[in-house]
């Protein structure tokens, strides 16, 4: 038997769509230099509409890729409306890669138009663009602009003729690229992810479920995550979807200008990496930013490398509902989130990384690594030109596995717990130390902010944990080690403590453990 539902495809359409016809009066701000620009859904539309019909008189047909190099901001909205809404593809550029970084995805992506925010033209113009740009298009305020870049024609967006302006793109397949997104490259060559029309709509339906983000309508999202990093975790399409209110802080992610930001706009949702809140929450207990400032917000996110538990009962302690997630490029990228269990049950599983997301699927293999599997995981990478790359694969129970390179537990309630990153741990005299769990343990002592674990040569053991550490005040090694040996067995405490004034960090703000491997080796 076959069912007689409507065969409507799944795609980007059916948020522009109702968006627009919805919600057009909700707010869109953003924080620029000089203060905050306040717009709406209706004239981001707007906007969205002539790139479209501009991209089009470019010869783009659907299928090409477009690349943006923006902040946080409502111009960078218009393109995450504007390209998918053509049926070309949204390529999020990275902008705190190197230069040759940014040519090589560029390049592999197949780059035909790049959209630039022109405060980060200088940025920009130290890459060398590949020969498969044709224009670079800049939006707001920027410095005289040169008429080619590359081989590439340079203008202002505005200095183009319009084509006429057409209805938003619905994908005949509802499979068909909407965005790409590469992995972070800690481990060599960034590897491209093609998300598809479909897998974007459902990971964003599913961001606005009660058991996941909650966004409604009733929200001002407030996406710290940048929109260069993984769709900013997908929240400027939930978002869009629920009808909720946007705020966007550019560029400014310091605690001051955070609180201004949330303050002004009243933001009540938002997502960052951990040292984004502890950064916060420093700032508040200082005296450097009040607490009426973060009164709207009513939920944060957390996601990126793991929280403490110090961290969340700081931010609970300021009314704020923190929730735990873990995720990936190749997971849309959300794929665990950590909302209660039904009847309680204690707070342990705040520090977990949750449960699945609807429709995925996670299992530890035998080697302890875990594994996720669902409609927005990723089956393979885009051009894989990085050997190893189908080892990430495998395919057990009828099903495609995304091995994750992390070694996690499960526990009777299905809140998955991660141990380690498999290239992280520290092996010890046989003996596996967990670099994830130093860290927390070293993040629960009050002065200090930020600890990383990594593992160094040792001749009698093998390796054994050195932790890096910034504080917030004076305490020696030796406190240090004091107060860890009330936590983990002796042999797993760190020979050696180096103090920094802040641990490295990624381009999307996890901890440089690759970094620090070369640094202290």
């Amino acid at each position: 038997m076959r069912a007689v539902m409507q065969a409507e495809p799944l795609g980007l359409h059916l948020v522009f769509d109702r968006a627009e016809a919805l919600f057009a009066d909700r707010s869109v701000v953003t924080r620029e230099p000089d203060g905050l620009t306040t717009s709406t859904f209706g004239a981001v539309f707007e906007r969205a509409r002539g790139l479209a019909a501009l991209l089009a008189g470019l010869g783009l047909a659907p299928g090409d890729p477009v690349g943006t190099f923006g902040w946080n901001t409502a111009g960078h909205l218009a393109a995450y409306i504007a390209v998918p809404g053509s049926g070309l593809v949204l390529h999020t550029i990275n902008i705190r890669l190197s230069a040759d970084e940014i040519a090589y995805t560029v390049g592999h992506a197949r780059d035909r138009v790049v959209l630039v925010d022109g405060t980060l033209w200088n940025t920009w113009a130290r890459v060398d663009p590949p020969d498969c740009v044709e224009h670079v298009l800049v939006y707001g305020p920027a410095p005289e602009l040169p008429g080619r870049h590359g081989k590439a024609v340079v203008v202002r967006l505005g200095e183009l003729p319009v084509a006429a302006r057409k209805p938003w793109y619905r994908p005949e397949d509802e499979h068909e690229a909407s965005g790409i997104c590469y992995t972070s490259g800690t481990t060599g060559k960034p590897k491209a992810v093609v998300y598809s029309h479909r897998s974007v709509y459902l990971h964003a339906l599913t961001l606005c479920g009660a058991d996941t983000f909650a966004i409604s309508h009733h929200d001002v999202v407030l996406p710290v995550v940048p929109m260069f990093h993984a769709n900013s975790w997908n929240l400027p399409y939930a978002a869009l979807l629920a009808g909720a209110g946007l705020a966007f802080p550019a560029a400014a992610t310091d605690p001051a200008s955070l609180a201004e930001c949330i303050e002004a706009t009243g933001a009540t949702f938002s997502a960052a990496v951990p040292t984004v809140w502890s950064n916060l929450v420093t700032a508040v207990r200082a005296g450097e930013v009040g607490e009426a400032a973060l009164s709207s917000l009513r939920r944060v996110v957390i996601g990126g490398s793991a929280a403490s538990e110090t961290l969340l009962t700081q931010l609970s302690g300021l009314g704020i509902e923190p929730v735990h997630a873990w995720g990936m490029t190749e997971c849309s990228p959300v794929g665990l989130v950590a909302g209660p269990p039904v009847g309680g049950g204690g707070e342990d599983y705040r520090t977990s990384q949750g449960r699945p997301m609807p429709g995925l699927a996670t299992k530890v293999g035998a080697d302890g690594e875990l594994r996720i599997s669902g409609p927005y995981v990723v089956a393979a990478y885009h051009q894989p030109d990085t050997a190893g790359t189908e080892e990430k694969f495998t395919d057990e129970d009828g099903r495609r596995w995304l091995r994750t390179g992390d070694v996690a537990t499960v526990d009777a309630r299905g809140y998955v717990r991660l141990v380690d990153r498999t290239k992280d741990l520290v092996k010890s005299g046989g003996e596996w130390i967990s670099s994830v769990d130093l860290e927390n343990h070293l993040l629960a002592h009050p002065a200090v902010r930020e600890a990383a674990v990594i593992a160094v040569p040792d001749p009698k053991w093998d390796e054994r944990p050195l932790a890096v550490v910034a504080t917030s005040a004076e305490v020696e090694a030796a406190r240090l080690r004091e107060f860890l040996l009330t936590r983990v067995p002796k042999w797993q405490v760190a020979d050696r403590f180096e103090f920094v004034e802040e641990v490295p960090k990624t381009s999307v703000g996890k901890l440089d453990k690759k970094l620090l491997r070369g640094r202290y080796a």
